[in-house]
């Protein structure tokens, strides 16, 4: 027993100090054997307590390691920008960057949906109600620095009034109140004057991207706000209104060196984002293909589904609008069943990322043959729960989207289910790849 302990604590003492990982290990290969190291702090999400010292351990432990207990971002060699586009064409955001899965800052594209309105707090509070004159019910967090994995608490009332955007307006900038609330709340919800004023993006009205929107939400704050890294299931296209925000972003063929198999929810990494202790977790250090996105009001931001993410803001007014959208909607469960996906999360958004280059890229462009209406805005856009019904819903392709149809539909061939999208024995190597 001893001695398979000391093998046990070399194994791990010889990935420390080594600080290296060989690019051809597969995450299956070191789990369970690999798990979070000890350390003498116990870092999770933005909980960080210092340990009793360990004298022996530490001993054994590397020094002076790049970005050890500093913020994301610090631990990799260089963090390159985002590319910054100007560009309107949605057949060509398609290509280039939804169906490459690639980030992009387009600039001025949150200026264009706003028409350039400056969204003073006056401004705001002219439609601070919902069109019957009733209050527009706010989503109200207790804090701007994620703390827990919910979004809770929420706030219930201010000064025994209950929350709404009116009282958040008048409320959230003064000095008891400008530290810990954050308002996350849907454009989308019925009567929300405000969704009258975002207008769609010009980049997502093909078609087979517009029809795939589920929700538009409005993010603001008195600034100085730091998330959790994390990773969506949907397409997030961020239009950065007024405020400054820098969101450090690494690839989903990274995921399994996040951590998240550790987390105890989906699409979360249990490391402290301001102080990353390399002792805990060694592989983050290893994170290849990151890069930081610095917005200001009027850009906006392509955050492609399965890209890991970490938003920090600056003290002052902070307001965003997120078009959130699904193209490729229950892609993994159309081509591959359920049940052999494996039982690690990381492994599951590494295969949906390969398997949605792998269909976009033989798949080729998109029809993008249509036109809406002039200025279709974010109040439009209201399935929600009334999906399933088509009741008062602009949307014909949920939840099975439009992209993945036609391409489906372009890939037809075979007649087993390995042939059936015309892949063959390639997918089922391309996705025994990450098991």
């Amino acid at each position: 027993m001893r001695a398979s302990y000391s093998l046990m604590r070399t194994f791990l003492s010889f990935l420390l100090c080594s600080c290296v990982i060989g690019a051809s290990t597969r995450y299956l290969d070191v789990l369970p054997s690999f798990r979070p190291a000890k350390s003498l702090r116990e870092c999770h999400v933005h909980k960080c307590e210092r340990r009793p010292s360990d004298e022996t351990f530490t001993a054994r432990k590397c020094h002076r390691r790049k970005g050890h207990l500093e913020p994301m971002g610090s631990q990799q060699k260089s963090m390159p920008n985002v590319p910054r586009v100007t560009m309107s064409d949605p057949r060509a955001f398609y290509e280039k960057y939804v169906a490459a899965a690639e980030p992009v800052v387009l600039a001025g594209a949150a200026a264009a949906a706003t028409s350039g309105v400056e969204w003073t707090n006056e401004f705001l509070s002219r439609w601070c109600h919902l069109d019957n004159g009733r209050p527009w019910h706010a989503i109200v967090e207790m804090n701007k620095v994620i703390v827990s994995n919910t979004r809770h608490p929420l706030l219930q009332e201010i000064a025994g009034e209950p929350v709404n955007f009116c009282t958040f307006l008048r409320d959230y900038l003064k000095p008891e109140y400008k530290d810990n609330m954050y308002l996350i709340s849907p454009l989308t919800d019925p009567g929300v004057q405000l969704g009258k004023h975002v207008e769609m993006p010009s980049v997502l009205q093909c078609p087979e991207i517009h029809e795939s929107v589920h929700e538009t939400r409005l993010w603001m704050s008195s600034g100085n706000s730091s998330s959790s890294l994390h990773s969506d299931t949907h397409e997030n296209l961020m239009l950065q209104v007024f405020g400054t925000k820098s969101v450090y972003m690494f690839p989903p063929s990274q995921s399994h060196k996040t951590y998240m198999d550790y987390h105890d929810r989906y699409g979360l990494s249990p490391v402290h984002p301001e102080r990353v202790d390399l002792d805990k977790w060694p592989m983050f250090a290893q994170l290849e293909g990151g890069m930081v996105a610095h917005l200001h009001g009027g850009d906006a931001l392509m955050i492609p589904e399965g890209w890991w993410h970490q938003v920090r803001t600056r003290p002052g007014r902070n307001a965003a609008v997120t078009w959130e959208f699904e193209p490729y909607e229950e892609l993994l469960n159309n081509f591959w069943p359920a049940d052999n996906f494996g039982r690690l999360w990381s492994s599951q958004v590494r295969r949906k990322y390969a398997m949605k280059t792998n269909l976009t890229t033989r798949g080729g462009p998109i029809a993008c043959n249509e036109t809406l209406p002039a200025r279709t805005t974010a109040d439009t856009y209201r399935c929600n729960e009334r999906q399933n019904t088509g009741e008062a819903c602009t949307f014909r392709c949920i939840p099975q989207s439009c992209v993945t149809q036609q391409l489906q539909a372009k890939l037809a061939g075979g007649v087993n289910d390995r042939g059936k999208y015309g892949y063959g024995n390639e997918l089922h190597e391309l996705l025994s790849t990450f098991r």
